[in-house]
């Protein structure tokens, strides 16, 4: 290992150890270290180290809490290719903050540069931006593999939660996407559906969306027409969403064995 690479793993061990202390580190003092490792790792031509060495090897996450906790900034979440979760990544942001009052626009990072956050191949996702503040919207989320769980994906406690994201470009999803209180966000008013939403437990009632975003639900759903289980197949929009559909939109929902409320 390189001079330089010590240094970064030593600058990394400093912020750790502040982080986990009774009495953290103060965000001034994190964004100071953190852009310390950028710093050395610019020096060094290998200013995405840091990644490597806080368990995102290669830019792919395999395990759970891969980020939580962390303070990140715009210039120093600046990625060099997109961040691939595989498998069980339940609460891979949780926790995770913006530093200075300045989070992340990740769909403009996504759209300028093409790099994701790439769920796709993620088999439970849940609490993964549990109180969450790093991010003020986010690009293509893809759930259509988390057959496991969603559970409380996006959710804020009350205290320190995901006040800050107010948006997501996209959320891919597969018939075989579970949902439970995956949204609890009071302030997103932008999640765009795209896929087939063939599960109960869709509740976007805490949320105040645009239009476009309530039709796309309504355009998701599988038909349930032909199914005779008894059950009653609901999407819960909240009658702020629910108003801002016609009733010709609704019966979109009703013809296909849904009920919107």
């Amino acid at each position: 290992m390189s001079i330089q690479q010590n240094k970064i793993r030593a600058i990394i061990e400093k912020i750790w150890s502040k982080v986990k202390e009774p009495k953290p580190m103060s965000g001034d003092g994190i964004v100071a270290a953190i852009d310390e490792v950028y710093a050395a790792g610019e020096d060094n031509g290998n200013d995405e180290m840091w990644f490597n060495l806080l368990g995102c090897r290669n830019y792919e996450v395999k395990r759970t809490y891969a980020f939580e906790m962390f303070g990140f900034t715009p210039k120093t979440f600046r990625l060099k290719q997109s961040i691939k979760f595989i498998g069980d990544v339940a609460a891979a942001f949780q926790n995770a903050i913006n530093l200075n009052n300045d989070p992340i626009d990740f769909a403009k990072i996504e759209k300028e540069t093409g790099m994701m956050l790439d769920f796709s191949e993620a088999t439970r996702t849940a609490s993964a931006f549990w109180n969450c503040t790093a991010f003020s919207s986010l690009g293509t989320i893809d759930v259509s593999s988390a057959k496991t769980s969603t559970y409380q994906m996006f959710f804020n406690d009350g205290s320190n939660g995901t006040r800050q994201l107010k948006y997501i470009e996209k959320f891919i999803v597969s018939e075989n996407t579970p949902f439970n209180l995956t949204f609890q966000l009071a302030q997103i008013n932008h999640i765009l559906f795209e896929g087939v939403i063939g599960k109960n437990g869709l509740d976007l009632s805490q949320c105040n969306l645009d239009y476009e975003s309530v039709i796309s639900v309504g355009n998701c759903l599988a038909d349930k027409t032909a199914d005779t289980s008894g059950t009653v197949w609901k999407v819960v929009l909240g009658a702020t969403n629910l108003n801002k559909l016609s009733p010709e939109e609704i019966a979109n929902a009703t013809n296909k064995g849904w009920v919107l409320e």
